[in-house]
């Protein structure tokens, strides 16, 4: 359904990578955050997310994201998950700054 760049990495944390990625029938641009999900054992492919050992909380947040509607705040669009990741496709908010230096 996405078409994940994984070379065009927006941004990173201490548990999350964020990246550019495509819809594959409609072509807009949104952005991806993959969130690494935490085995209880240490081993690869456990049940937390983020570093919690429980999710519940995390995953009502993200519920509660879906729900948001507002021209403020960018919009949770799609949610994917594999046995070691979770897959959060956002509107993508390109940031402009232009800098206008006055002299006096």
């Amino acid at each position: 359904m996405y078409d994940v760049k994984d070379k065009c990495e927006l941004g990173s944390g201490a548990s999350a990578t964020v990246k550019l990625c495509i819809h594959k029938q409609t072509k807009t641009e949104c952005a991806v955050k993959c969130i690494k999900k935490v085995g209880s054992s240490g081993s690869g492919g456990g049940n937390g997310l983020a570093g919690l050992s429980d999710d519940s909380q995390f995953r009502e947040e993200i519920s509660i994201m879906f729900d948001l509607k507002h021209r403020n705040i960018i919009e949770l669009k799609d949610m994917f998950e594999t046995s070691d990741m979770l897959y959060l496709v956002m509107e993508l908010y390109v940031f402009c700054v232009v800098c206008v230096i006055v002299s006096f």
